[in-house]
């Protein structure tokens, strides 16, 4: 796995969370309509109640999204402590600042100072860099 590959993990499972969540919240405000349209009817036992079922889905799916949180956590985590271990510190902050807290191009080029064509060429230089301390094992994927 290719340095930039292996960094765009956090946008990839960021990008994941937030459409989770999107998901969640249309389910809640489905929940929401549907339970206060619906009335009170009497069912029969064996048909299963649609607002019930919806509300199990939505507590599934917010178990999901924080499980898939502390994967992120965990994963910048290590991903943070690995771009640390650069010995450039203009290559630790366009890292850290592209991929761990996912700014624009643009942003980064403010924040640092440069503009963006510079910003550019330095995080070719940093992925570089990257990649010769990358562990053997992510290498290898």
């Amino acid at each position: 796995m290719r340095a930039k590959q292996y960094l765009n993990q956090i946008r990839t499972l960021d990008a994941r969370i937030r459409g989770l969540q999107h998901h969640c919240d249309e389910l809640r405000a489905n929940i929401t309509a549907s339970g206060s349209a619906e009335g009170e009817r009497v069912k029969s036992s064996r048909e299963q109640d649609p607002v019930a079922a919806r509300i199990i889905r939505c507590v599934d799916l917010e178990f999901k999204i924080d499980h898939e949180i502390d994967r992120l956590i965990e994963m910048k985590d290590t991903i943070i402590h690995q771009i640390n271990g650069l010995d450039n510190g203009t290559y630790i902050e366009l890292l850290s600042l592209r991929y761990v807290f996912l700014k624009k191009w643009e942003e980064i080029a403010d924040e640092m100072g440069y503009v963006e064509r510079q910003i550019y060429r330095i995080h070719g230089e940093a992925l570089l860099a990257f990649e010769r301390i990358m562990p053997d094992d992510i290498k290898c994927q």
